[in-house]
């Protein structure tokens, strides 16, 4: 009973690091599915059914799935020339060098704004990076190639 007691406790503190952005089980390792080249979780704000959230998954052979809540809002494929830019980039950004910048202000969504977290699947293994916990550049090639997609993707 009380082994189980403490692996439920370590379960639980692990799962609140990881939620306050202090501990990562994932980073550095590869995803479950080696299908997915990257996804866009956006949450935070008010919608009438509680706090939002909206993820975007794209897959390597171009699909993707947009969701809002838990209903999917569209899918398709993205063109191949986009794909192909999207998945360079991924591969050749220097993770490091955006998390060398911490975000230091207040997170958008203490007061009702949003948070984004990007997780990237590339041949080194998962990264993850949260707007709240690493200043996230619209101008850096990545992160305008994503904001270009979502900009298409919802217009």
């Amino acid at each position: 009973m009380k082994t189980m007691l403490y692996s439920v406790m370590v379960v639980m503190i692990a799962g609140l690091l990881g939620a306050c952005g202090l501990f990562s089980p994932f980073q550095g390792e590869q995803s479950a599915s080696d299908d997915v080249l990257f996804n866009v979780l956006t949450e935070g704000g008010l919608c009438i059914a509680g706090q939002c959230q909206a993820i975007l998954t794209v897959v390597r052979d171009g699909d993707y799935t947009m969701t809002s809540g838990t209903t999917a809002v569209s899918s398709g494929t993205i063109a191949a020339e986009q794909l192909a830019i999207l998945a360079e980039l991924i591969e050749t950004t220097d993770y490091a060098a955006i998390r060398a910048q911490p975000f230091t202000d207040v997170c958008p969504i203490a007061y009702d704004g949003s948070i984004s977290t990007y997780t990237f699947y590339t041949s080194a293994g998962l990264e993850s990076l949260a707007s709240c916990e690493y200043v996230i550049d619209p101008t850096h090639p990545l992160f305008s190639e994503i904001n270009a997609l979502l900009v298409m993707l919802t217009n």
